[in-house]
């Protein structure tokens, strides 16, 4: 719902800066030059939030799964550190231990998405080795380590 509500704000946004800017373009004659250089300018900032999608930036999200977006998010910064690493040993700037410690990282970090793939609105879990669904007790490790 709110996705839609920013959508809609943004294309508001965007079209009222049009308009503005074209209002001040028609009617030249009925305001000064320090108005009508008033009306361009808010107009375009008008139309440049709203094409930017400010109304998204600036409106709640409606996240459900915080734990999760942290561990990809997470993910995210250990593949840039994976493939630094791996420029670094192309280039002969660096042994493979970086690289397989990252290895090992990422491994730790998927079974960790695995533990909280269902949870809601929790922080991350340090060492949660169950999560709870439906009122069902799914001891995750187990199912990931038999996979």
């Amino acid at each position: 719902m709110t996705r839609k509500i920013s959508r809609l704000l943004d294309m508001v946004l965007t079209s009222a800066g049009v308009l503005a800017v074209l209002a001040s373009v028609f009617f030249t004659n009925q305001m000064g030059q320090q108005v009508q250089f008033e009306i361009v300018v808010i107009g375009l900032m008008c139309a440049g939030a709203g094409s930017y999608g400010a109304a998204l930036r600036l409106l709640p999200r409606e996240r459900k799964y915080i734990a999760l977006r942290q561990e990809g998010d997470r993910m995210i910064a250990l593949i840039r550190r994976l493939h630094r690493s791996a420029l670094a040993i192309r280039n002969c700037d660096d042994d493979r231990g970086d690289f397989k410690g990252i290895l090992l990282e990422m491994h730790e970090a998927v079974r960790q998405m695995a533990k909280i793939a269902a949870l809601e609105d929790h922080p991350v879990p340090d060492s949660a080795e169950t999560t709870s669904n439906a009122g069902n007790v799914v001891d995750v490790k187990a199912s990931v380590s038999s996979s």
